[in-house]
């Protein structure tokens, strides 16, 4: 399934864009659209399995909201810390790739929103939208982190390339960080991102798995949509939260 859902992407890839294969766990694929670019990270298992087109998360919002999309997509749980993906990453900064656009959004959630905030530091000034994100895997500072061990063995260290997620946060315009305060876990990397353009929103009793719920609320594309204007405030948010 996975084989096939790159060959699609690739296909995709020229007609909109171009299509990368970052090594033998990540790949790229970027749909050109507006002026607008919303850089998602994905699984490719989830993709593979939970969707018919087999598109990354966010094809079909871009293409609908007249934006362009570059979505990263792991095939393994990865925490894209990976070399290919780093470097790649700089390839973008390096080239100007972000500079073409007026705005750039970083969106992910869990290992996603942990992506979404470390590599924002490519694109300084994005909006990053990030979701039940990881500060860190590091077992030296994050060493009460006991949920995900079968990525200890990769290289979370602070001297890394887009290592800490709050480092890159630090670069961004602003970055709405939205957790569980009753997740004791989650609390305690969102408590690791500081900052005056971090605006924590407080998601009481939603669990780790925030933006599924907000999904099947039908309140996840509105909340992106006004984070993305600068539009969303806590009297909004907690209205849209309503919908439970």
């Amino acid at each position: 399934m996975q084989a096939e859902t790159l060959a699609g992407h690739a296909i995709l890839g020229e007609k909109l864009g171009f299509h990368r294969q970052l090594g033998d766990e990540h790949s790229a694929l970027f749909a050109e659209g507006g002026s607008t670019l919303l850089v998602t990270f994905d699984n490719l298992d989830h993709i593979a399995k939970g969707s018919e087109d087999r598109m990354p998360w966010g094809y079909k919002f871009a293409e609908q909201q007249g934006w362009s999309l570059l979505g990263i997509m792991a095939h393994a749980w990865t925490w894209y810390r990976d070399s290919n993906v780093l470097d790649f990453f700089d390839e973008l900064s390096e080239s100007g790739f972000f500079d073409g656009f007026e705005r750039v959004i970083f969106f992910g959630a869990s290992m996603g929103g942990y992506a979404a905030a470390a590599f924002a530091a490519a694109s300084p000034g994005a909006i990053v939208i990030a979701i039940g994100p990881q500060a860190t895997l590091s077992r030296d500072i994050a060493p009460w982190e006991t949920r995900y061990h079968r990525v200890w063995r990769r290289n979370f260290s602070e001297n890394d390339r887009y290592a800490f997620a709050p480092d890159g946060a630090a670069k961004a315009e602003r970055v709405y960080l939205f957790y569980d305060p009753t997740e004791p876990l989650d609390a305690m990397h969102a408590a690791l991102f500081r900052g005056p353009q971090i605006e924590k929103f407080s998601c009481r009793r939603m669990g780790h798995r925030i933006a599924s719920l907000w999904l099947g609320m039908g309140v996840l594309k509105p909340v992106i949509l006004d984070c993305a204007s600068g539009e969303l405030t806590r009297q909004s948010f907690y209205r849209f939260m309503r919908n439970r």
